[in-house]
């Protein structure tokens, strides 16, 4: 059963680069070739749903926790956004270390409940941090003043 969450707001931080709205940290550090593979495109108000099987897109649960990202990362917007079925993430693989296998792995065990530390160093998600099944945009409710 799919949990909608149009009663609830999400934040999800993202780099808007020539007119096009990707995700924060899978566009500034992931190489070429995996970022072809997962990278997605954002648009308000359409659902964005990752592109591997079992994966999840990570939001914020809160604007302030958003903008502490943001500013960490020096990342060019924040959207107020719905999200499908929304949950906790306990630990997460440093996107910096991932390849494409792990990538695909880490969501399988995570599907099935088991941990996946083996495949790689794990740390824990910035504050706020919820992943979820898709995305959809509302509005743009901050933007990077440089």
């Amino acid at each position: 059963m799919v949990k909608l969450t149009e009663d609830r707001i999400y934040y999800k931080v993202i780099q808007e680069y020539s007119g096009i709205t990707h995700s924060c940290r899978t566009h500034s550090f992931l190489n070429y070739d995996l970022l072809q593979k997962i990278c997605l495109k954002y648009s308000v108000d359409e659902w964005t749903e990752p592109k591997i099987q079992y994966s999840k897109l990570f939001v914020f649960s809160n604007f302030e926790a958003a903008e502490k990202f943001a500013h960490m990362y020096s990342c060019t917007a924040i959207y107020s956004c719905y999200v499908k079925n929304p949950s906790r993430l306990k630990v997460m693989m440093p996107l910096c270390c991932l390849d494409l296998y792990n990538v695909k792995q880490m969501w399988k065990l995570y599907k099935q409940k088991k941990k996946f530390s083996h495949l790689n160093s794990v740390s824990q998600p910035p504050a706020g941090t919820v992943v979820c099944d898709a995305v959809k945009l509302i509005k743009k409710v901050w933007v990077w003043n440089r």
